[in-house]
């Protein structure tokens, strides 16, 4: 009875500002239809299932503008180990539809470079990522908003745990970026991060190295220099 009372006393522990969290979430438009998600079952069912996506939940620095701006903030008003439900306004989601952001660009030019423009297609110009809305009279309106600009959103998510020491922080990235467990460590404000010969294996290796070093200076303090340890093999 003692037992069962402690239990009921135990407090979650409430998010704040910087702190690591394990994340699980799923996002639905206006709709109804979920345009994101964590979960790879969730992906199947929904029909967005993506064999090269990465599920299962996700590193976030609370409070650090790593989700939607409406989403960070329910995170700072959340607890470990809470299941939420929360409605994210368009202004601090994706924003207004910007009418501007909209242009007619003639059929011609997607021809010449061997395009055969369809509605609902999505295109890259000029860098810059659209969806084409309507084909007429040899002109092509095409939409540079994001295709969720306008909408409030829908967002159910549960943070898993909170993540509090230096070298589980450390551990917590090369997982996130790299996918490697087991070989880093922490002292005295010096991170060493073990990848062996990943750095043949992995095609974007690089790029997530540099990503995984910038998070961890950026964001756990006591960290002030990071060695990565790679090992090449003739």
């Amino acid at each position: 009875m003692a037992e069962l009372e402690k239990k009921k006393e135990v407090k979650l522990s409430e998010v704040k500002e910087g702190d690591f969290i394990d994340l699980e979430f799923t996002g639905k438009d206006e709709a109804g239809n979920i345009f994101e998600t964590t979960s790879s079952e969730a992906a199947q069912n929904a029909g967005i299932y993506n064999p090269r996506a990465k599920y299962g939940p996700v590193l976030i620095v609370a409070g650090r503008k790593q989700v939607l701006e409406g989403l960070d903030e329910e995170l700072l008003k959340s607890k470990v180990g809470e299941e939420r439900a929360v409605k994210v306004l368009k202004s601090k989601a994706f924003g207004e539809r910007d009418q501007n952001l909209i242009s007619l660009v003639p059929l011609h030019e997607f021809k010449k470079h061997g395009i055969n423009p369809q509605i609902g297609m999505p295109v890259e110009l000029d860098g810059k990522h659209a969806v084409v809305r309507n084909i007429s009279s040899g002109r092509v309106r095409v939409d540079f908003n994001h295709p969720l600009a306008g909408e409030d959103l829908t967002y159910s998510f549960k943070i898993l745990r909170k993540i509090e020491s230096p070298e589980e922080k450390v551990a917590s990235a090369a997982k996130e970026f790299l996918n490697l467990s087991g070989v880093s460590k922490v002292t005295n404000g010096d991170a060493s991060i073990d990848v062996g010969e990943k750095i043949v294996k992995d095609a974007n290796y690089f790029l997530k190295k540099s990503q995984m070093v910038g998070f961890i200076l950026a964001h756990i303090e006591q960290v002030k220099k990071v060695s990565v340890i790679e090992t090449f093999v003739k």
